[in-house]
């Protein structure tokens, strides 16, 4: 077995700051490599967008049904591209359901039992009783 060579305490501490500076670097490198990609990508869709209001200026100049069809489709296609990750998001909350205690707060509001009633049966507070008894009203039956 060999043994490690006595380092001194600064070529300890200059070679962990050399380990640090490098692993700093590289971690720099990867953000610039990640914000070129998401550039390139954001051009991309600027294009993309510039050629549908080009192509659908230029339709409308010569009234082409077809022309203009195209370019409100590539419209429309850049938009549902745009839109996507918004309306993935919304699925995702409009699959979630109200917690249990809402709902049984709707069904006591719609049976005519007052905020206060609501609040006690429920252990909630008064004044959220009250803004689900209000909400309840305000969804109807």
């Amino acid at each position: 077995m060999t043994a490690l060579p006595d380092m001194t305490p600064w070529a300890l501490t200059i070679g962990i700051l050399t380990a640090l500076l490098l692993a700093t670097g590289a971690g720099l490198l990867w953000q610039y490599y990640r914000y070129l990609k998401l550039h390139a990508s954001y051009r991309k869709v600027l294009a993309e967008q510039d050629q549908a209001a080009t192509g659908s200026s230029r339709s409308t100049g010569q009234g082409h049904a077809s022309a203009t069809f195209a370019a409100d489709l590539n419209q429309a296609e850049l938009t549902t591209k745009l839109q996507y990750p918004r309306l993935r998001d919304y699925g995702a909350i409009a699959e979630r359901t109200a917690p249990e205690r809402y709902r049984y707060a709707h069904r006591l509001s719609q049976n005519g039992m007052e905020a206060e009633q609501i609040a006690s049966m429920l252990t909630i507070s008064q004044h959220e009783a009250q803004q689900l008894v209000h909400l309840s009203r305000l969804s109807g039956p």
